[in-house]
């Protein structure tokens, strides 16, 4: 369908009379170019910018009333492929869908939006808050997942450290349809793969999990959230070397090791756990040195009478440290003690 777009109109456009051409083709770069706001092809042709778009309006008119059956065709297989997106489709998705085509901007892409804006069942609708830039052929449709994309942000926004695989959030999208619009929920069922993309309020990360857009993990601001997200999908500690690796491999650009060594250490989000060795900082108390976590430990567990064999366990457990560092922290004699059965507790 690629070349049958701009084939069909091309011969429609050749209609014309010059002046509509030229205007036609400045509004829409369909010579090449970039598409060409009203003041600016007003001032071209010395007309004003409300001038400019009572031709344009007409023209789109008049092209809309031709009765060539190429034309006809056309039009009909576009009404199909809408059917079967649900009736409405992501602005970055119109080119795959319509046109088997991912590029951005080309002739075929122009002429695709030039025949979307002849069509008068089609709408293009500005992103806002809730809902991304799409075009739709039920103008109720956008206002209907408007609505069910904002509840299904509350109900996220109440457990904000949880996130959720695709089959989850998709369920998830299917029950606010029960609640907010029930009279769609079959359609929610089946087009909720496609809807979900739509929405500038729930989005998904590099690693393929969903949540709200305020959670730092999936609307990923700066080198910090990057980090945090890293960390909490190994659950291991990694060295910074690694992390700014695989940051790099989800952003697809360079990230300097310097710069990423900088953000942990200076971030109370992290942890030093070992040289060079890095985790997410959790609420308990066992963050900090060695000696902090070894101390934090022995003070939980006062009534076992934990042996220095049993402490490297219970520390490296936590921890990615070696054994002689845990034992140097014991010798410290300011801070622990050797009982008579080779027990530690703190001083």
């Amino acid at each position: 369908m690629k070349l049958y777009i701009k084939q069909v109109l091309d011969k429609i456009i050749n209609e014309l009379t010059e002046k509509q051409q030229k205007i036609l083709i400045k509004r829409y770069g369909l010579d090449g170019g970039k598409r060409q706001g009203l003041q600016k092809i007003g001032d071209s042709m010395s007309l004003t910018r409300e001038r400019i778009r009572q031709i344009i309006e007409a023209i789109l008119k008049k092209i809309a009333k031709n009765t060539n059956k190429d034309f006809l065709d056309l039009q009909k297989e576009l009404k199909k492929i809408f059917a079967r997106y649900g009736y409405i489709l992501l602005e970055d998705d119109i080119n795959i869908q319509i046109r088997g085509n991912k590029k951005k901007d080309s002739i075929e892409d122009k002429y695709t939006h030039l025949l979307l804006n002849i069509i008068s069942i089609f709408y293009f609708n500005k992103q806002n808050k809730n809902i991304k830039n799409h075009w739709v052929s039920d103008l109720e449709r956008t206002s209907a997942l408007t609505k069910v994309f904002d509840h299904l942000h509350k109900k996220l926004k109440k457990d904000e450290d949880k996130l959720y695989s695709k089959n989850e959030i998709e369920n998830l999208l299917v029950d606010s349809f029960m609640v907010i619009q029930p009279k769609l929920k079959d359609k929610g069922k089946k087009y909720k793969g496609m809807w979900l993309s739509l929405s500038n309020k729930i989005l998904m990360n590099p690693y393929g999990e969903w949540g709200s857009v305020d959670q730092p993990e999936i609307r990923l601001k700066n080198l910090n959230s990057y980090i945090g997200l890293v960390l909490r999908h190994t659950k291991d500690p990694l060295h910074f070397r690694d992390i700014s690796d695989r940051i790099a491999k989800l952003k697809g650009s360079k990230v300097l090791a310097d710069a990423c060594h900088n953000e942990l250490v200076r971030s109370n989000k992290f942890v030093t756990v070992g040289r060079g060795l890095y985790s997410l900082k959790s609420d308990s108390c066992r963050h900090g040195t060695t000696q902090e976590i070894t101390k934090c430990i022995l003070l939980e567990n006062k009534n076992q009478k934990l042996k220095q064999d049993e402490i490297i366990k219970l520390v490296q457990k936590e921890r990615k440290v070696m054994n002689n560092t845990i034992i140097r922290a014991l010798k410290d004699k300011k801070v622990f003690k050797m009982n008579s059965d080779s027990s530690y507790s703190v001083v």
